[in-house]
């Protein structure tokens, strides 16, 4: 604002020179403060009678705004999925699923519970299966499909978690506690991959790096300590127990089989006035595995012949997110460029590195500013002890991931998203999978 104003009086003072020129730049002008004014009134009137307006059902007669305002919100998700391989793979039939999440979050500060507290609570219920077995691939093409299970129809409570707050600095800096049951592949969120596709890329190369499976699961007990910045992590360190948990409470024998350790570290950047993000991340896990042991986000061959376990596991990840064109007036929003580095253990994991790349946010259209599109292509190669066991048998090669997707926003409470992916499996017998297909959300 300090540049703007001292433009308008430098124009004012040369008003003779700038007759012709000075109504489009004054119009101009009071377009940008009309444009902030509109964004300021939005985003400071949380508990008006819009606060539900991106929900199908609304307000259900002010139930909504008087429970939000005793501290409860409920959500609840739908999401239905059409995909089939079109060439390649192993199967071409063509596939729906869908998925139902139901969530309740608990302020305990408005509940009168404890103050600065969270209390989250989510289930799941998925239906159906994806073409991820089609494939011959090893990431699923549909990872938002894998939670709480892999295929038919399974409910599992995928979150319940205790969020203790301690702000600092009036708010500027928040360290935040939390206790229980972590959904950790919703939890992953960069500027343009994550969210478990749920709203961005569906194939799993894009849902955070695969190394990491093998020392914390999909869904996991355990805590966490967060450090943020402005409402920015800047720094986390956790402990969960190594047993994927979806579908049962995982208190009976929590850590029997040792624990595992996560760090991670966000450095923020204004490169050319955009927003950017540096995220480097490592974990280490004291549970025994082999490179053939289960992992939920990968669908790997199994050992022919008994392989010995090796204690331990680790990996370590670099992420890079740049915006290239960001709104001046609403930072965050607008597209730009990430990629993606993971390397692991290859005597405990089945994927020993992985490499990503790709465009991804939304404003990509003017007259379509809520949209959102991604567009990645993602490299993965397989531990060589396990392909040396596999190898007299079954013929594995590293795996490419293409995908791209726009979102539109029809409505506040809907999304339909287009998806095409092209695989490069794995599996050697299997030809290069082209998937296209659909995602749609409604938002109850």
């Amino acid at each position: 604002m300090v540049w703007l104003l001292a433009f308008c009086t430098h124009l004012s003072a040369q008003e003779d020179a700038n007759d012709e020129v000075k109504p489009a730049v004054v119009a101009r002008d009071a377009k940008i403060k009309t444009a902030k004014k509109d964004e300021e009134k939005e985003s400071a009137r949380p508990d008006d009678e819009n606060l539900f307006a991106d929900r199908l059902t609304g307000d259900w007669g002010g139930a909504r705004k008087k429970w939000a305002e005793k501290g409860f919100t409920v959500d609840v998700d739908l999401l239905q999925f059409g995909q089939g391989l079109v060439s390649g793979g192993f199967d071409r039939e063509f596939r729906y699923s869908g998925k139902l999440t139901a969530s309740l979050t608990i302020d305990g500060t408005k509940a009168g519970l404890v103050k600065n507290s969270i209390i989250k609570i989510v289930t799941e219920t998925r239906y159906l299966d994806t073409p991820s077995n089609d494939t011959g691939a090893s990431l699923p093409v549909n990872i938002a499909m894998i939670v709480p299970g892999e295929a038919n129809t399974v409910f599992g409570v995928t979150e319940f978690t205790y969020t203790q707050l301690f702000p600092r600095d009036n708010g500027k800096d928040v360290f935040s506690v939390s206790v229980g049951k972590f959904n950790t592949l919703s939890g992953y969120n960069e500027f343009f991959i994550g969210q478990g596709g749920i709203t961005r890329f569906l194939n799993g190369a894009f849902a955070g790096a695969p190394t990491g499976g093998r020392v914390v699961p999909a869904i996991s007990n355990g805590g966490s300590f967060t450090w943020s910045r402005n409402g920015d992590p800047v720094f986390n360190f956790g402990v969960y127990d190594p047993q994927n948990t979806p579908t049962t409470a995982g208190i009976e024998n929590l850590f029997r089989h040792g624990a595992s350790f996560t760090t991670g570290a966000n450095l923020y950047t204004n490169f050319f006035g955009k927003s950017g993000r540096h995220s480097f991340s490592a974990g280490i896990t004291a549970r025994e595995y082999t490179a053939f042991d289960e992992i939920s986000q990968i669908m790997f061959p199994p050992a022919p012949t008994p392989v010995p376990a090796a204690a331990g596991s680790w990996y370590v990840g670099y992420t890079m997110s740049q915006f290239i064109i960001e709104d001046p007036l609403n930072k965050r929003n607008g597209w730009g460029i990430f990629a993606q580095y993971s390397l692991a253990d290859e005597d405990t994991n089945t994927v020993e590195a992985s490499f990503a790349i790709g465009l991804g946010g939304n404003r990509l259209f003017r007259k379509r500013p809520d949209d959102r599109f991604g567009i990645g292509y993602s490299y993965v190669a397989f531990s060589d002890p396990a392909k040396d066991v596999l190898a007299p048998f079954i013929r594995v090669g590293a795996e490419h991931q293409f995908e791209a997707f726009y979102s539109f926003r029809l409505r506040p409470w809907l999304w339909f998203t287009t998806d095409l992916q092209v695989v490069r499996p794995l599996r050697r017998a299997a030809d290069t999978a082209v998937i296209p297909g659909a995602r749609l959300q409604v938002i109850f």
